[in-house]
C-alpha cells in the first residue's frame, strides 16, 4: 500500500507544540496517500514518564483527539515519527495504525548482557508491503517481543529487526541482515526509532520502490513520502533530497551523527528494485514532484495518451449529440484535464465538464472501495459522490478514471448517469487494465466485480492487448448492488503508451507488475495461486545472498497491508 510517512528531528531545542504543529502539517500534506487512519509517535529525554508518546486516530491529520491538547507541550522533544494509513485491504482498526510498537522486556532474556540494563523497543512506519511476515511474528512471539496488538506486515516487520537487534547488538548489522530478507519480499520506504536504555536511535531504509524524501527546514531535519509536504512549507524541490534506493540510514539521538550503508555494496546481485509506476498513476499528490516533473504534467500525459488511442467520436446517428469529458473525481482531474486538452487540439466538439460531483466531508469513511462488505461499500459511494443531474441529461457522457481497479466506483457512477438521462456513458481509464494485486498498493479480491472477467484473460495475453476486455466490459456485469452494469464504449490506455511515457521521466527500471504481470519482488501470488511472474534476477539475489526462503502457505497477516 502506498501510506505516507514522516519523520522530525529537531536539530536543536524547540517546544512540543511548535514539532507537533510541523509533523501534522506534514502528514496533512500525505492525505493522499490516506486518511483511514493517523499515528504519532513523540520522544524526548524527560519528555514522559516513558520518554514516549504514542497517539491513534481515524481520519486525517487534522482530526486531532483530544488527548494531544493535553500533553504538557513545552518540553522539547527528540524525535518525532508519523503515519497516514491507506488501508487498501484488511482491517482498519486502532491497533494497525503505525507506529507499529514491538518491546522487549529484560525480565525475559536470561541471556541478556548485563551491559545494556533496561527496556529495548522498536516503533516502526512503513509505507509498502512485505510478504510472508507471519514467519517473523512467530520469531518474535518465541523471543519474547510484544507487538501490541498489531497484525499488519510493518508489525511483522518490527517484530524480527528487533529479534535481529538483540541477536547481534548492532543496529547497522541488524539492519542489513533485515534488508537482505526482506528485499525479496516486498516493496517498503521504513522509518523508525530505537530505545534501548538511555540510547536512541532514528534509522530509515529504502529499497526503491517507494519514495521517500529528506530536507532541512529551519531547526529540523525531516523524512517524508513524496515532496508536496515539503515545498508546501515553502521549500524549492532543489532544496529537497531523494533518498537513494537501496540505502540504510541510522542517526544516534546522543550525537546526531549518521551512519549511512549503501545495500548495493553490502550485498551481492541486484539490491534495489526500480520505483513503482502506480506512485504516478495515483498515489502521490498531483502537485508532488518526480525527477523534475510533477504528478499534475505526468498524469496529462496519461490522459493525453488515452485521447489519443480512444477519441470522443460523437455517436454516428447524431453529429450534434453534445459530448462532455468528465473527470471522475478527484484522481482523474489530471488525466481528464489531459484527455479534454488533447481532445480540443486534435479538433473534436466537446466540452469539460463536472459531471460526478464529490461532496464534501473527511474522516475514515471516504474510501469508497474498502469497507465491510458491499453494502459498506454502496453507502460510502453515495456518501461521497453525487451525479450534476442537468449537465447529464442528454449528453455523451466520457468519465475519465486514472484507473479502474474494482468497479464498485464505475458502476455506481454509470448506474447514476442513466438515470439522469446520459444518451451515452463511456469510461476512459488512464492506465491499462489492472491484471491483478500486487500486495503493496492494489488489491482484489475474488469479490470485487471486475475480478472474474480479467480472471478469463492469461495476464501475458491481457497485457499485450486488452481490446477483449473492453469489448466484455460494453456487454456488462452484473452488480450485486446496482444490478446490470453496462457500458457505451471502454477505453484503456496501452500498456506501450503509459510505458513510453515513464521512459522519459524515470531514470531506470520501474515496477510495471500491476498492468504486465511481471513483479520486481515476490508475492503470494508468484509462489501460489494464479502464475504471475516475478523478475528473475530476485532468484540470483536470494541464492548470492543466502536468504531464507518462506512456507508458501504461510498466511498473510490478518490486516496487511501496512
Amino acid at each position: 500500500m502506498s501510506c505516507g510517512v514522516v519523520g522530525v528531528l529537531p536539530l536543536a531545542n524547540v517546544e512540543t507544540r511548535e514539532a507537533l504543529g510541523l509533523i501534522l502539517e506534514l502528514l496533512e500534506g500525505c492525505r493522499n496517500r490516506g486518511e483511514d487512519g493517523t499515528g504519532l509517535l513523540l520522544y524526548g529525554q524527560g519528555l514522559f514518564p516513558q520518554l514516549f508518546h504514542i497517539e491513534k486516530w481515524f481520519g486525517s491529520a487534522y482530526e486531532i483527539p483530544q488527548s494531544l491538547y493535553e500533553l504538557n507541550l513545552e518540553h522539547h522533544p527528540e524525535a518525532l515519527l508519523g503515519h497516514t494509513r491507506y488501508a487498501t485491504r484488511g482491517v482498519i482498526q486502532e491497533e494497525n495504525i503505525h507506529p507499529v510498537w514491538a518491546g522487549f522486556s529484560p525480565s525475559q532474556d536470561r541471556d541478556r548482557d548485563p551491559a545494556h540494563p533496561g527496556e529495548v523497543h522498536l516503533f516502526l512506519v512503513m509505507n509498502g508491503e512485505v510478504s510472508f511476515t507471519e514467519r517473523w511474528v512467530r520469531r518474535a512471539e518465541q523471543r519474547g517481543i510484544n507487538l501490541h496488538g498489531s497484525t499488519t506486515d510493518t508489525a511483522g516487520c518490527a517484530g524480527y529487526l528487533l529479534a535481529l537487534y538483540l541477536e547481534h547488538r548492532d543496529l547497522g548489522e541488524a539492519l542489513v541482515e533485515f534488508y537482505k530478507q526482506a528485499f525479496p519480499f516486498g516493496g517498503f520506504s521504513i522509518l523508525g526509532l530505537l530505545l534501548d536504555g538511555s540510547d536512541a536511535w532514528f534509522l530509515y531504509l529504502r529499497d526503491g520502490m517507494r519514495p521517500l524524501h529528506r530536507a532541512q527546514y529551519e531547526s529540523y531535519e525531516i523524512f517524508v513520502s513524496e515532496t508536496k509536504p515539503l515545498t508546501g512549507l515553502g521549500l524549492r524541490y532543489e532544496e529537497v533530497e531523494a533518498v537513494p534506493p537501496g540505502s540504510v540510514g541510522f542517526c544516534s539521538l546522543r550525537d546526531r551523527q549518521w551512519t549511512r550503508l549503501d545495500m548495493r555494496k553490502r550485498l551481492k546481485g541486484r539490491a534495489w528494485r526500480g520505483e513503482c509506476s502506480f506512485e504516478y498513476a495515483y498515489f502521490q499528490e498531483p502537485n508532488s514532484i518526480m525527477h523534475g516533473r510533477s504528478m499534475d504534467e505526468i498524469r496529462m500525459e496519461f490522459g493525453k495518451a488515452a485521447c489519443r488511442e480512444h477519441p470522443p467520436e460523437k455517436p454516428e446517428d447524431d453529429p450534434e449529440a453534445r459530448v462532455v469529458v468528465t473527470p471522475v473525481p478527484k484522481s482523474g482531474i489530471s488525466a481528464a484535464y489531459g484527455y479534454a486538452e488533447q481532445a480540443l487540439r486534435d479538433g473534436y466538439d466537446i466540452h469539460l465538464g463536472a459531471i460526478v460531483l464529490r461532496r464534501g466531508g473527511g474522516g475514515s469513511e471516504t474510501r469508497s472501495f474498502l469497507g465491510e462488505g458491499r453494502p459498506e461499500i454502496v453507502r460510502r459511494l453515495r456518501r461521497k459522490f453525487e451525479i450534476n443531474v442537468q449537465e447529464a441529461k442528454d449528453a455523451v457522457i466520457v468519465n475519465v478514471d486514472d484507473s479502474i481497479v474494482r468497479g464498485n466506483v464505475s458502476a455506481w457512477i454509470t448506474k447514476g448517469e442513466r438515470e439522469a438521462g446520459a444518451r451515452e456513458v463511456r469510461f476512459i481509464s488512464a492506465w491499462p487494465p489492472i491484471i491483478g494485486p500486487c500486495f503493496a498498493g492494489i488489491a482484489i479480491d475474488v469479490g470485487e466485480p471486475l475480478a472474474h472477467l480479467v480472471a478469463e484473460f492469461e495476464p501475458e495475453e491481457l497485457a499485450q492487448d486488452h481490446t477483449p476486455l473492453e469489448e466484455e466490459l460494453k456487454e456488462g456485469f452484473e452488480h450485486e448492488e446496482f444490478g446490470p452494469t453496462r457500458f457505451d464504449a471502454v477505453g484503456y490506455v496501452s500498456v506501450k503508451a503509459v510505458t513510453d511515457i515513464l521512459k522519459k521521466i524515470v531514470p531506470g527500471d520501474f515496477c510495471t507488475g500491476c498492468f504486465t504481470g511481471l513483479y520486481n519482488y515476490i508475492n503470494p501470488l508468484n509462489i501460489r495461486g494464479k502464475p504471475y511472474r516475478y523478475a528473475k534476477w530476485l532468484d540470483e539475489f536470494i541464492e548470492q545472498n543466502g536468504v531464507e526462503m518462506p512456507d508458501p502457505q504461510d498466511p498473510q497477516p490478518e490486516g496487511s497491508a501496512s
